[in-house]
């Protein structure tokens, strides 16, 4: 009886040391770093990895998806510029419509390896950014593959390592999310066995809303339609001056430094106007802008003589984003200015996107 109990302790031992062996505790990486904490893109529901392929942007890959910007993603994934991702780094990203469709493949004649793409379409070669979009194919294979592309028709277009399989015969549900305008590329790829085939579609995005700005390398779609406000206009010779309706108040944007300031306008009904003399093809302002002109130093500010009356208008404005420092408007001349205010400061940066 002791040698049974024995030879039973020894092989539970032996079977304890196995298992110790054959099944490890991984080791928890980094339990100190603080990434985590801030950068919670690996640990959010309905968040799924992927893998940066070469031409990828993160405008593109959010296609399909809702709820974010760039910049909440980019923080999210502890990225350094949303415009510039790692390739081969794996990001996280909310779950797109395409990435919901989900078939097992099947193998209809495993003796042959036959491939074939009878359609493949969008539902408009053209829609706008919060319209949507959907697609529909028929193939022959054992299983396909549906996925967007970088943007150039010649880049090459990988299938990302994570990409599911999808019916050989389908209609995507429409998915939006589309948050930059131009045209988008997606790929269909059947397999079977050796053989492969692939077609792509590209479709092009507007913006659904009118567009004051200018963005570089994408343009992103604003996500509110220009708001109207009536406001009054005088060019200067170094600048110009804007009263708004809305708020009583004069921006004084200055062309020599670039700089926006603010004051409240405080001109009543019978001030007196600024009899200075302006020299000929010149004038002299009046009212609110006069008397904010004379308490600037008049000809000698940094504004000068004013080159023409001035004049009301219904101006235009819009954020450059839902937290954005910087607001584009359009003067009576059709131009477009950028104006950036930061709070605590006491003046602001101007620019003229067009002349």
């Amino acid at each position: 009886m002791l040698r049974i109990l024995s030879s039973v302790v020894l092989l539970c031992l032996l079977m304890s040391i196995v298992a110790a062996q054959t099944n490890p505790t991984p080791v928890t990486l980094n339990p100190d770093d603080p990434r985590p904490a801030v950068c919670a893109a690996p640990s959010l529901p309905n968040f799924t990895a992927h893998i940066v392929r070469p031409g990828e942007r993160l405008v593109d890959l959010l296609r399909g998806t809702s709820g974010f910007s760039l910049t909440q993603i980019a923080a999210l994934n502890c990225l350094d510029d949303p415009a510039a991702l790692p390739i081969g780094a794996v990001i996280w990203l909310p779950r797109s419509a395409p990435d919901l469709i989900t078939a097992p493949p099947f193998d209809s004649d495993p003796t042959t390896d036959t491939v074939e793409i009878l359609s493949f379409a969008a539902s408009s070669p053209t829609t706008n950014n919060e319209a949507g979009i959907s697609f529909n194919w028929e193939a022959v294979g054992t299983v396909a593959y549906f996925y967007s592309c970088p943007l150039a028709s010649e880049a090459p277009c990988p299938r990302p390592v994570d990409a599911n399989p999808v019916p050989l015969t389908y209609t995507t549900p429409v998915f939006g999310g589309f948050l930059a305008a131009g045209p988008v590329r997606y790929r269909l790829e059947v397999v079977d066995g050796e053989a492969v085939a692939t077609q792509d579609v590209t479709v092009n995005i507007t913006c659904a809303q009118a567009v004051l700005g200018i963005f570089s390398d994408y343009q992103v779609c604003p996500s509110a339609a220009p708001l109207y406000t009536s406001a009054a206009w005088q060019p200067f010779e170094s600048g110009v001056m804007i009263w708004w309706s809305d708020t009583l108040q004069i921006w004084v944007l200055n062309s020599a430094d670039h700089s926006v300031r603010v004051y409240d306008d405080t001109y009543q009904e019978g001030d007196p106007d600024p009899t200075d003399q302006a020299p000929e093809g010149l004038i002299t302002p009046v009212r609110g802008f006069g008397k904010l002109w004379a308490a600037l130093g008049g000809a000698e500010s940094p504004l000068g003589w004013a080159l023409s009356p001035e004049i009301g208008y219904q101006v235009a404005r819009q954020p450059a984003g839902d937290v954005s420092y910087t607001t584009y408007l359009r003067g009576p001349d059709e131009n477009v200015y950028a104006v950036t205010f930061v709070p605590g400061q006491d003046a602001g940066f101007w620019l003229a996107l067009s002349e």
